[in-house]
């Protein structure tokens, strides 16, 4: 049982099952996507989130971005590779795909300039 499992000791035996085989299809999904290290900055890469399945990798900022759809409105938002986990929902990217012909799916490198204003710590 690993640490993560133990800081449940409420969960009855059926939970705990539910977990760990949770726990083993998300490695396996994180196994089978492009790893970090082969990702191409400034690439395409088509792949799956809860919210898209094309994002551009930025290398220096250590993260993908895609467009978003939610209420009418459309914006760009980040998200983290599987091997960033922090909880919040990851790019599991497939495979490197061609910059998009479409204008309106092209992700602009301004993109980086507009994430560094959203979080000068970084």
């Amino acid at each position: 049982m690993d640490e993560e499992t133990k800081k449940h000791d409420e969960l009855t035996p059926e939970q705990v099952a539910a977990l760990a085989w949770y726990k083993e299809k998300e490695a396996k999904k994180a196994a089978e996507c492009v790893q970090k290290q082969n990702l191409v900055d400034g690439a395409y890469y088509e792949g799956r989130c809860r919210n898209a399945e094309l994002a551009r990798w930025f290398a220096k900022e250590n993260r993908f971005t895609y467009w978003r759809e939610k209420f009418g409105a459309t914006f760009l938002e980040d998200i983290n590779h599987p091997a960033d986990d922090n909880g919040f929902d990851l790019f599991y990217p497939k495979a490197k795909v061609d910059e998009p012909t479409d204008e309106k799916k092209k992700i602009p490198w301004t993109a980086i300039e507009q994430y560094k204003k959203a979080h000068p710590d970084k």
